[in-house]
């Protein structure tokens, strides 16, 4: 739509960013709503097709409120004429000053589940586009583990144990890695060296061997598998002609859920049917799936999901899935004891290293692997509003299905997701081109917000006289702590200031 000039370009931007920041001198007529939320108000009602806004806000504070307070504010009817003479588009504007929390479901609403729900990893297809010269390049992310999928990729295509070789790169491991690749261009071997970021000496050798891998001297079947963080020396030439594929941890419990059961052990039909309690151990599988999703949600929330971030990944639910399996088939009944001690303790709990997050992951788990998940007469439901619950299904088709009906984002995670959209689709704007219209030049738009924030700066302290009042003291040791935050305070403000001068500056010299 942007592309074809059906979106005024100062209406995107003001999507984007909520406007340039500068002081807002009107009073918020609205006690419910935040000064934040206010101040956008005012400088939308700045664009053309929004007019008025700010007077008709503060004229019909109770109409304002009731869409405010809506439960589902973005299917519900704004005040009249706003309802009536904006488009959709324009209407999301609205929505971000009221209720950015409901911009990502709106999208959904308008755009289809296809722009919002993330696609499933295929390493079918990124292998079908390879040949023997060309590397295929794992770039990993927190959270996210390939080799489990690799693997069974590899046994799937007949490359098993005697014709996959695999080595993680470190100190010393340069030589073996070598001669392994040497020895798989000769024989056709798929040869994986994971941790490249981890071995940084040995790029340049890794760099040469890409460069003198030729058709007429390698063997057709054979691959070059590489897996590595994003690292400065990772050889440019190398992820320039490779083929790169990153395997992101799904976003939501939704996604979450779905790609633990597209994933093996579970996706294998004759594993999910060959239990011995089979009804058990396929609602102890969606509990796990259910239990490692959450744990891995709780990371976005900083300091408040874990003290300490931690990289949970498939390798840990992998591993879970099969003691479960194992505990199911060799006893009878079920050992939660044992179970959680495992799961939560070693598995999980093994990269756990502070105490209350150690507790916090316990009692998560016993959430799940609780007798009450078994009972097939009443529904077990995970959080307090009934919107989580164990399904009583059967099938793998059906526990899919269920998954695919859970809300796309879970509440506490909306203003996160808004504000995650917002800043990853700034980042793929084209800066240099410019708009038409009365808009304001970006460059002077710069220039006014940086003259905004200079004349709010604070001025400096004054070392002297602060340590004529508090001098150092044996017994005084805040007097100390006191004077060096405040030298620091200065530089700070010292960088802040120059750097805004030297900004403001350049733009005038440069246009």
């Amino acid at each position: 739509m942007k592309s074809e000039g059906k979106i005024d370009n100062n209406e995107w931007m003001f999507l984007l960013t909520g406007g340039v920041g500068l002081e807002n001198p009107l009073p918020n007529p609205c006690p419910w709503l935040m000064a934040k939320n206010w101040d956008e108000i005012c400088r939308l009602s700045d664009l053309h097709h929004f007019t008025g806004l700010r007077e008709h806000v503060s004229k019909n504070v109770d109409g304002w409120k009731q869409y405010f307070d809506a439960i589902l504010p973005h299917e519900a009817k704004m005040p009249e004429p706003w309802e009536t003479k904006l488009s959709v588009f324009q209407k999301l504007c609205v929505l971000r000053v009221f209720r950015s929390d409901k911009l990502v479901p709106q999208c959904n609403r308008q755009m289809g589940k296809e722009y919002v729900e993330p696609p499933q990893f295929d390493l079918p297809s990124s292998f079908q586009d390879s040949h023997s010269c060309i590397p295929l390049i794992f770039v990993l992310t927190p959270g996210s583990d390939p080799t489990g999928t690799l693997l069974k990729f590899a046994d799937d295509q007949g490359f098993g144990t005697n014709r996959l070789f695999s080595l993680s790169l470190g100190q010393g491991q340069g030589p073996i890695a070598v001669k392994m690749i040497d020895e798989g261009t000769k024989l056709g071997n798929w040869v994986v060296l994971q941790n490249c970021h981890l071995a940084k000496s040995f790029m340049p050798t890794l760099e040469k061997i890409c460069e003198n891998l030729v058709p007429d001297q390698t063997h057709p079947d054979f691959r070059l598998w590489l897996t590595s963080y994003p690292a400065d020396h990772f050889p440019v030439m190398v992820l320039q002609n490779g083929i790169k594929m990153t395997n992101e941890p799904p976003k939501g419990l939704k996604s979450n859920i779905i790609r633990s059961f597209l994933s093996d052990p579970v996706n294998d039909p004759e594993w999910f049917e060959s239990c011995k309690q089979p009804q058990s151990f396929k609602r102890l599988i969606f509990a796990l799936c259910f239990f490692h999703a959450v744990i891995q949600e709780r990371r976005y929330f900083g300091p408040i999901g874990w003290n300490i971030p931690y990289e949970f990944n498939e390798t840990d639910l992998r591993i879970s899935l099969m003691q479960l399996k194992m505990f199911l088939d060799q006893y009878e009944g079920f050992n939660y004891e044992a179970l959680r001690y495992l799961t939560g303790e070693c598995n999980y709990g093994g990269r756990v290293t502070d105490d209350w997050d150690r507790r916090c992951l316990m009692a998560i788990l016993c959430t799940f692997y609780t007798p009450e998940i078994l009972d097939e007469e009443k529904i077990y439901h995970f959080d307090v509003t009934d919107t989580y619950y164990s399904p009583i299904v059967r099938n793998h088709e059906d526990f899919i299905a269920y998954a695919k009906t859970l809300p796309l984002i879970t509440k506490p995670g909306d203003q996160k997701e808004t504000d995650t959209l917002l800043t990853n689709t700034i980042l793929t704007q084209d800066t240099t081109s410019g708009g038409g219209g009365d808009e304001i030049p970006p460059e002077e738009m710069v220039i006014n917000v940086a003259t905004d924030i200079l004349s709010k700066l604070p001025k400096a302290f004054d070392i002297d006289e602060t340590l004529y009042k508090y001098p150092t003291n044996y017994h005084q040791s805040m007097n100390t702590v006191l004077v060096q935050e405040m030298v620091r305070f200065n530089v700070l403000l010292n960088t802040i200031r120059s750097s805004l001068q030297t900004l403001i500056k350049a733009i005038k010299e440069l246009f």
